[in-house]
């Protein structure tokens, strides 16, 4: 928040404020909830994309994929050795029951079933790395990696979760002070100022000695993804420090 703050100093839009009838405006900007640079869990040659920017992604569902035919034929490999460990237990069995068999017999069966079943679960688990899904419900900002690239370390996507979304204010410390988190105020979005329902979720604690500010962050829900992170906006605080009265929580046709 501190470094957004900076930014808003540049732009001259720290104290900007209007009085109305109804109350006093400030503005604000609006903000994806968080940003997410998603890369992969173990090196390799990206195989496929499946997404591409401005996309729309659910989480959990699979973002990229790496090359991983030696992780398939190591699991397929490991399949094979516990399917048969299994019939090897299976065969003992009954020859145990005539006490054709030692139980220790039995037992070093049973423990390279167990054996090989770990092996399995830690082929099958080193595959996953190989398929990347999504953290998050967002949007696709970037894609840093193409099919057919050697990454690392590097991330291949950044991701935008617009849903909730954070609005970023700086306030005089008087009126700052005077808020408390869970409160909802009125957040005015777009040239006909639509009115939403922001819920304060932080409050800072120290004072901007320079400007004799505070920063305040809000939380703005955004379901059907009718506002847009970047936008400019503005919150209404009025005299009386009450703000709930006929919010809009969500809705589509907000026009930014």
């Amino acid at each position: 928040m501190k470094g957004w703050r900076r930014g808003c100093a540049l732009l001259g839009i720290l104290l900007a404020q209007g009085s109305t009838a109804i109350g006093k405006e400030y503005d604000c900007v609006i903000a994806p909830h968080r940003i997410v640079k998603v890369s992969a869990a173990a090196p390799g040659v990206i195989r496929k994309v499946n997404v591409e920017r401005g996309d729309r992604v659910r989480k959990g569902s699979v973002l990229f994929q790496l090359d991983a035919r030696v992780r398939e034929a190591e699991t397929a490999l490991a399949k094979v050795k516990m399917e048969y460990a299994q019939r090897e237990v299976r065969r003992n069995l009954g020859m145990r029951k005539e006490d054709l068999i030692s139980e220790s017999k039995m037992d070093e069966l049973r423990n390279r079933l167990a054996l090989a079943k770990a092996e399995l679960r830690v082929a099958q688990a080193r595959l996953a790395q190989y398929t990347v899904r999504s953290p998050i419900d967002g949007v696709v900002l970037e894609q840093h990696h193409f099919a057919g690239e050697f990454v690392r370390e590097d991330y291949v996507l950044k991701l935008a979760q617009t849903n909730p979304l954070n609005v970023e204010t700086v306030l005089p410390a008087a009126v700052a002070l005077g808020l408390r988190p869970g409160e909802r105020v009125p957040v005015l979005l777009g040239p006909r100022g639509e009115e939403r329902a922001g819920e304060v979720r932080i409050v800072e604690p120290v004072i901007d000695s320079a400007s004799g500010t505070v920063g305040v962050q809000l939380r703005l829900e955004n379901a059907q993804g009718a506002v847009r992170a970047g936008a400019a906006c503005r919150i209404r605080l009025d005299d009386g420090g009450k703000h709930e009265s006929g919010l809009v929580q969500d809705g589509a046709g907000v026009s930014q």
